[in-house]
């Protein structure tokens, strides 16, 4: 089995994002850690950005990746979905 290395980066990243997006929500709501709260933010917003970008590198044709949204039952086209959604 071959390893797709972007996608396990956009994995990683895109957790790690997550993650330390609602810690510093939940701290934030218990009033805890005010003086982390900007750079938490702005580094879960780096580390979204960053998966964002690496999930691209395990497209053949990325540049063809607007072709897949025009087809309803596509997988890109069904995830674009269910992001906006949600």
């Amino acid at each position: 089995m071959e390893l797709q290395w972007p996608l396990i980066l956009f994995t990683t990243l895109v957790a790690w994002s997550a993650g330390l997006f609602g810690t510093q929500a939940l701290m934030a709501v218990f009033g805890v850690g005010k003086r982390a709260q900007v750079p938490a933010w702005v580094c879960s917003a780096v580390l979204l950005a960053a998966g964002g970008i690496a999930v691209f590198f395990h497209l053949e044709h990325w540049e063809r990746i607007f072709n897949g949204f025009g087809h309803l039952t596509s997988g890109i086209t069904q995830e674009l979905i269910a992001i906006v959604v949600l």
